[in-house]
C-alpha cells in the first residue's frame, strides 16, 4: 500500500480469514494505515526565528567599570597589531601608554592622543613627521562605550565572552554584537574586548565584512616615568603643526 495526495491504491494480497486472530489484527491494521493517508495533515516545519543579541545587563556592568578603571590607572602595553584585509595581512608593533592625564599610542609610523595636556596626532611622511592640531581623544570614551551598549538604544549588544590569560594576566573578555541599530559599526560587526582586573587592555579583535583587527599585548608595565614617555614620543613631541607636502610626498597612516 502507498499513500500519495490522491487515491490510496492497495496491493493485492490474498484473501483473509476472519476466523483466524492473527487475520483480524493484520486486517485492523490495514484499515488504521488506510485512515492515516487520508486523514493525515501535511505540516511544513519553518525555521526558527532569528533572536537579535541581546545586552547582559551584569556584564555590562562589569564592562564599564573595568573601562572607567583603565582611563584612571597607570599602565603602559607593548602590543601586536595585525590587519587582515583581502586576503592580505598588515602586521605592526604598537606601544599604548596611559599615565593620566597623558595617553598616547605610537606604531606604525604615526602616534596619536595626549601629552602634556596637548593633542598629539601625528603620521610619518617621507620628510618627517606631519602633526595636525586637532583634538585627539585622550583615553577610551566611557561615555560612548556607555551609549553603544545600551540595552535599549545602543548599537551594540555585549555580554560576557571567555576569560583569557594574556601577557601573563589573567583577563576579562566580553563579547560585542552589532544589533543594525548603529550603521556606523564603530566596533564592526562583532568585537571581543579584554582587560585584567587593574583596568589594563590586553586584546581587541575587530571583525568586519571586509576584514579583521587585532590587538595583542605581548608585555605590560604598571609604572611609566618621564624619561620612558619622553623617549617614545621624541619623534613627535617637538614637530609643530601640520604644514603643505611637497608634491609627490606620500603620508603613512597611522594604526587605528
Amino acid at each position: 500500500m502507498s499513500c500519495s495526495r490522491g487515491r490510496t491504491r492497495r496491493a493485492w494480497a490474498p484473501p483473509l480469514s476472519t476466523s483466524s486472530p492473527h487475520c483480524v489484527t493484520a486486517l485492523l491494521t490495514l484499515l488504521v494505515l488506510v485512515g492515516a493517508c487520508h486523514s493525515a495533515p501535511s505540516v511544513e516545519r519553518l525555521p526558527r526565528p532569528h533572536d537579535a543579541p541581546r545586552t547582559d545587563p551584569v556584564a555590562r556592568e562589569a564592562f564599564l567599570a573595568l573601562v572607567t578603571r583603565s582611563s584612571q590607572a597607570v599602565w603602559w602595553v607593548d602590543s601586536t597589531f595585525v590587519r587582515t584585509l583581502a586576503g592580505r595581512t598588515l602586521r605592526s608593533k604598537l606601544t599604548e601608554v596611559n599615565r593620566p592625564p597623558d595617553h598616547v599610542v605610537v606604531g606604525a609610523g604615526g602616534a596619536t592622543g595626549v601629552l602634556h595636556g596637548k593633542p598629539l596626532e601625528c603620521t610619518q611622511a617621507d620628510g618627517g613627521a606631519v602633526c595636525t592640531g586637532g583634538a585627539a581623544a585622550a583615553t577610551a570614551d566611557v561615555g560612548a562605550l556607555a551609549r553603544l551598549t545600551d540595552a535599549g538604544t545602543g548599537g551594540y549588544a555585549l555580554r560576557v565572552a571567555a576569560a583569557r590569560s594574556v601577557a601573563g594576566l589573567a583577563a576579562r573578555c566580553f563579547r560585542m554584537d552589532w544589533n543594525s541599530r548603529d550603521p556606523s559599526q564603530p566596533y564592526g560587526t562583532r568585537a571581543t574586548l579584554c582587560y585584567s582586573n587593574g583596568g589594563v587592555p590586553v586584546a581587541r579583535e575587530v571583525e568586519r565584512p571586509d576584514g579583521n583587527d587585532r590587538i595583542l599585548a605581548d608585555m605590560v608595565r604598571r609604572e611609566v616615568d618621564d624619561a620612558a614617555l619622553e623617549a617614545l614620543v621624541a619623534p613627535y613631541a617637538g614637530v609643530g603643526p601640520v604644514r603643505p607636502l611637497p608634491p609627490g610626498t606620500s603620508v603613512a597612516p597611522a594604526v587605528p
